[in-house]
């Protein structure tokens, strides 16, 4: 109940502040992304779908730098392997999953009609079910890489982003924090609000 409590008052936290975002009309983004993660590691074998959506704001005295609130919706299916008593066994594992996020971005390299960013953010996230398998309801995403953005007209762009993700809920190493990594690409869509 007391993750639960937490991450509603996470969710009221970022609605209102993506009000203080929205304040400056003139450097707001809203950006919506579908993205697709395939495991990095053998015995975690699960596939990833998030969609996120993140309201962002340019400060005003920067042009490489921006950062975004907002929410992201995950799903993860697939299995995994852990050795009990000397025996390697496989465990079906998914569920669904939501919760804030948030992202900073750096401006690598800006021209006419495309940009390339660098890129971190960071989610908590409550799921369906315990996930994975032998984890907890809730887990932090983290996610870094590059993302590419071409000028759709006077002020959308199109984003194209590959990143490496690993998801964990905080408890460090050991057989109650089954994390696990992936990397995958996302396709998005980002215009002024």
């Amino acid at each position: 109940m007391k993750i639960a409590s937490a991450l509603a008052g996470s969710l009221i936290t970022v609605f209102s502040s993506t009000c203080v975002l929205a304040a400056d009309r003139a450097s707001a983004w809203v950006e919506a992304s579908l993205e697709y993660m395939t495991p990095s590691r053998g015995d975690r074998q699960i596939d990833t779908t998030n969609l996120h959506v993140l309201f962002g704001k340019k400060p005003a005295d920067s042009s490489r730098w921006q950062y975004g609130l907002g929410f992201t919706l995950t799903n993860a299916d697939g299995h995994m392997e852990r050795e009990e008593a000397g025996v390697n066994r496989r465990y079906g594992t998914g569920a669904w999953g939501a919760g804030p996020a948030m992202q900073v971005r750096w401006a690598a390299w800006q021209g006419n009609s495309a940009s390339l960013w660098l890129q971190a953010s960071g989610a908590v996230l409550l799921y369906s079910e315990d996930f994975p398998y032998g984890g907890d309801r809730y887990n932090f995403m983290w996610r870094a890489g590059p993302a590419l953005q071409f000028k759709l007209g006077q002020a959308a762009t199109l984003n194209l982003q590959y990143h490496w993700m690993h998801v964990s809920n905080g408890q460090g190493t050991g057989d109650h924090n089954p994390a696990y990594d992936a990397h995958g690409a996302s396709l998005g869509v980002s215009m002024p609000w």
